[in-house]
């Protein structure tokens, strides 16, 4: 599936996106800030050329007062807008997940990390009958499905737990464990995965059943594995599932490269 070009065109795609956005904020910043500084000179120039009595002193400060609270208003209505933009470009519009851009920026961060050890499982899974689903009861049934699998899976795992929609039916979970217990978690987090997604979804008063195939890695940091290459890893597992008949999941262990 070629993940490890797609990940890092995402990354490159994110990186510009963010640097157009930061260029355009500072413009839109910088305005108001521009505003004033006209706005006071020419209010100099008025001073110089007709005086100031105190009538005029406060009504001049009355304006500048009324001036910086709107440049504050604009600023903090621009850095919401900012944040919008952020989420809307890392999280996927159907399902609220973060999606490949986020997950480009957090490999990044996670082959940036101190040098504690760390575990983390890498959950790979994608749904077995969707396509079915897709073709026979049209794209509202299969994004109601999209959108069950999305709140199931948050119910099941940890909040600091990071499930990302990768595009179609396809998903990806990186949940870090304590050392020593990574095996652990992820032997129960795929065995709960499946057998929540093994309930059918009600549509229109319809039992949509789709199930999943999930492959499962635990990542270690002291390995000299790229977090990169287990997610490849379970990806493989994931397709071996899938020749053995689908509905089920397979972990395997870290190799190395």
């Amino acid at each position: 599936r070629a993940a490890g070009r797609q990940i890092f065109a995402w990354g490159a795609g994110v990186g510009l996106a963010f640097l157009a956005l930061g260029l355009w904020l500072a413009r839109r910043v910088s305005q108001p800030v521009h505003r004033l500084l006209h706005a006071t000179g020419a209010l100099r120039r008025a001073r110089a050329a007709n005086g100031e009595g105190t009538e005029r002193r406060q009504a001049d400060v009355s304006w500048v007062a009324e001036l910086l609270q709107q440049m504050d208003r604009d600023l903090a209505s621009r850095e919401q807008q900012v944040r919008q933009l952020r989420y809307d470009a890392s999280h996927d519009a159907l399902t609220g997940l973060p999606n490949r851009a986020f997950l480009a920026v957090l490999l990044e961060r996670a082959e940036q990390a101190g040098a504690a050890l760390r575990e983390v499982v890498v959950m790979c899974f994608d749904l077995d009958d969707f396509k079915r689903v897709n073709d026979r009861q049209g794209h509202d049934a299969g994004d109601a499905v999209l959108r069950e699998v999305a709140w199931r899976l948050r119910s099941l795992l940890r909040d600091e737990d990071v499930p990302i929609r990768l595009g179609g039916d396809e998903f990806l979970v990186l949940a870090e464990a304590a050392p020593g217990d990574g095996e652990r978690l992820a032997d129960a987090m795929a065995s709960r995965l499946v057998q929540a997604l093994a309930v059918p979804v009600e549509f229109k008063d319809q039992q949509l059943k789709v199930g999943c195939s999930a492959g499962v890695v635990v990542w270690r940091s002291d390995a000299g594995v790229p977090l990169l290459e287990a997610w490849n890893q379970a990806d493989r597992a994931l397709l071996r599932v899938k020749a053995e008949g689908k509905c089920g999941w397979q972990k395997q262990p870290l190799q190395g490269l």
